[in-house]
């Protein structure tokens, strides 16, 4: 099972709107020379309706995705990203890091679109104790980053 982690997955329709009113302000981009080369029915692909549509297919996904990984209980899940600054700077940017803890607590993580916070899942995380003998690096219990020597 695979999902990307497009900010669109995690906030409501209307920060979808909030995205594309950043994209339109940032000046790393030239968003008048993007719309003069996207495809012509470009307006209707950023209609209302369409939009809708997309997050409600989101949305359906998401829940089909919840309702195979819930019940399954998973020991181990393996996520393969691109940190994207996000948790590791360029000084400290490993290949692989491991995080174990019983819980993934993502309350009050603000996002960077809306700075409105993502409600808390505290989800367990399936077997602490497994993932910790996985993890033979070093790493400190509900850490990212290895713990000091």
């Amino acid at each position: 099972m695979a999902t990307p982690h497009a900010p669109q997955l995690r906030l409501p329709l209307e920060g979808w709107y909030a995205l594309r009113e950043k994209d339109e302000t940032d000046r790393r981009i030239n968003y008048a020379e993007l719309l003069r080369k996207a495809k012509p029915d470009m307006d209707q692909e950023l209609a209302d309706e369409r939009l809708r549509e997309r997050y409600d297919a989101c949305q359906r996904n998401l829940a089909a995705l919840r309702k195979v990984l819930t019940p399954a209980a998973p020991d181990v899940i393996v996520v393969v990203g691109d940190d994207q600054h996000e948790q590791f700077k360029d000084d400290n940017m490993p290949m692989f890091s491991v995080y174990y803890s019983d819980t993934l607590d993502v309350s009050g993580v603000p996002t960077v679109e809306t700075r409105a916070p993502i409600p808390s899942h505290g989800a367990p995380l399936g077997s602490p104790s497994y993932s910790g003998r996985f993890s033979r690096s070093g790493a400190s219990r509900g850490s990212t980053r290895p713990s000091p020597s």
